[in-house]
């Protein structure tokens, strides 16, 4: 497979997949007349499109999606030679299947796209310019209030984009829903038709995939909320919604408790405000989503007395861990990190303990002492031109996978090795996964859950999600990337109206949650004797580390050869 296509081929070819794309009743999607180019287009969720872009898309949205599953497409909205003023993107007719069964309303979630002011390129793929990364709500999820969206301006010669999520019920019928969804503006009045078919199996509610992406940074005074300093609870109840926000995007946040728990109101502000996530009890929008790890520490901060009391007591010590060492291969710190391995097992021997780092570089005694090793995406699999890590890496873990009286585990990191940590020009990090940079393709983020399957890793870890919140919408530029640790927007009351600040999703949050759920059909295949076929699949897709620019249609295609082995796994409907 070729490792990328011109952004507007990859749109046609999205194109052309929606508009002969089957339904599971077997009649075929009306022809509405082929590609569009305007003023209002689809197009699927895996291409960012900026506001000068002209694009072509479909004039209709075609979905599948299983039960328990979020499914994503975006509307372009174009300008031409005058403004379009006014504009609002909303749901017209509810999406209505089986039986005349009615996906609810609040399901269906409109959001704006903003624009990120990117001064410094990321990496050779990356530009100068506005970059679409921001989603702001026509109605939040976490609260259900109404923000400034909408109506919005398209200034002539430029585009806006409204990303639609739809939220598949548990207990929908398999089968083919249809609805739509109205732009509307001064001048302007076009429906977009949307048909959803529904698979007949569903996705667990917490990922199967680990994720531990850490969050270390104060959450609450960049959200411009009162009392932040003054009242201990408050850094808690902001960060309960931020723990919530990724985890109705399937992606379990590191550390998330605000305080030490220790002994007095940290112990009481876990209990109260995050071990129902642990517990599967919080209020997410995925029925009994919980954390599928807890992250104990900071490497600076041990505190495990008092964690080891409240995993024991609540049961979560197996999905607890300590990140006892991170890249002592870097300052030839093994020595002292053997040290830390030793105090962390005496301290708490029950819980795994982590270290960042490949395996050629593990010492001999520090390996005996290491449960979960998290190896670099560039390391794991490089091109000839990495030299030390040239070709796939991933035998060299087997023996340490399978040697010990108890579980080992693989995991993934990305970091700035990905887009280079400095500002630069360096071809060679073209296509590489990982780093979660605002002006790269998508399909580099979404690869990461892929390449977990392809190359047998168990988890992903991630170093921070809010690093550069309070300047979020003007300067994420970090190690050289902009985005580089930061997944989250502020959103403040100035900022996107309603009575109550929020944090923001991102669009890479977005394309993590994607390749999450695509883990799962991965998943459920290699589950059902197919895991071949599973393999096949994800490897044709992103063979490599290093190789992962795809287009939309390119993934939009892996992703229903999926769908449809599992359709016949389950009996249908055939997408």
């Amino acid at each position: 497979m070729p490792s990328r296509l011109p952004q507007r081929v990859g749109l046609v070819l999205l194109a052309t997949l929606a508009l002969i794309a089957c339904s599971g009743s077997g009649k075929r999607v009306e022809d509405t007349g082929g590609p569009s180019s305007g003023p209002v287009v689809v197009l699927g969720p895996a291409v960012k499109v900026r506001p000068e872009d002209a694009v072509e898309g479909a004039r209709s949205a075609v979905l599948v999606a299983a039960r328990n599953e979020f499914e994503s497409f975006q509307i372009a909205i174009r300008a031409t030679d005058a403004p379009l003023r006014n504009v609002t993107v909303s749901l017209a007719q509810p999406l209505t299947g089986p039986g005349g069964g009615a996906l609810p309303a609040s399901n269906v979630t409109v959001y704006r796209e903003d624009y990120y002011p990117v001064t410094t390129p990321s990496s050779p793929e990356g530009a100068p310019g506005r970059w679409p990364d921001a989603l702001i709500p026509s109605v939040d999820p976490l609260f259900g209030e109404a923000r400034s969206a909408f109506p919005l301006e398209v200034p002539a010669g430029e585009n806006r984009v409204a990303w639609i999520d739809v939220l598949v019920p548990e207990s929908a019928r398999p089968g083919v829903y249809r609805g739509t969804l109205e732009v509307r503006g001064d001048g302007l009045a076009e429906s977009v038709p949307v048909e959803l078919t529904v698979l007949a199996f569903a996705l667990p509610s917490t990922a199967s995939l680990k994720t531990a992406f850490t969050i270390s940074s104060d959450t609450c005074t960049p959200l411009d909320i009162d009392g932040c300093s003054s009242d201990p609870t408050l850094p808690a109840r902001v960060r309960q919604l931020f723990v919530r926000t990724a985890l109705d995007n399937r992606l379990s946040l590191g550390r998330p408790h605000a305080l030490p728990v220790n002994d007095g109101i940290g112990v009481e502000q876990f209990r109260e405000h995050f071990l129902p996530f642990v517990r599967g009890t919080a209020a997410t929008r995925l029925p009994g989503a919980a954390l599928s790890t807890y992250q104990v520490n900071l490497i600076t901060e041990r505190n495990l007395t008092g964690f080891k009391a409240e995993a024991e007591a609540d049961g979560f010590v197996d999905r607890a861990f300590v990140w006892s060492c991170d890249e002592p291969d870097l300052g030839e710190n093994w020595p002292h990190c053997e040290d830390v391995l030793r105090a962390d097992s005496e301290a708490w021997p029950q819980v795994p303990k982590l270290v960042t780092a490949p395996i050629n570089t593990v010492t001999a005694g520090a390996l005996p002492l290491i449960d979960i090793m998290v190896v670099n995406v560039t390391l794991l699999d490089g091109a000839v031109e990495t030299r030390e890590y040239a070709g796939n890496q991933r035998p060299k873990y087997d023996e340490f996978l399978g040697n010990g009286a108890r579980p080992k585990e693989l995991w993934l990191f990305s970091a700035c090795g990905s887009h280079g940590c400095a500002e630069n020009a360096d071809a060679s990090t073209a296509g590489m996964a990982g780093g979660y940079q605002i002006d790269a393709p998508p399909s580099q983020t979404r690869a990461m859950a892929w390449l977990a399957f392809g190359y047998e890793a168990s988890g992903l870890l991630y170093y921070e999600t809010a690093l550069r919140l309070s300047s979020a919408w003007d300067d994420q530029l970090a190690a050289g990337g902009n985005g580089d640790g930061t997944l989250f927007y502020p959103g403040t009351v100035a900022r996107i109206g309603g009575t109550r600040a929020i944090p923001l999703e991102s669009l890479r949050l977005k394309y993590l949650r994607d390749g999450l759920e695509d883990y799962e059909y991965l998943k459920y295949l290699r589950d059902h004797g197919q895991a071949a076929d599973a393999q096949r699949i994800a490897r044709e897709l992103f063979p490599a580390t290093y190789d992962t620019s795809r287009s939309d249609a390119q993934i939009a295609a892996a992703r229903l050869e999926l769908a449809r082995r599992v359709a016949d796994l389950t009996g249908g409907p055939e997408p």
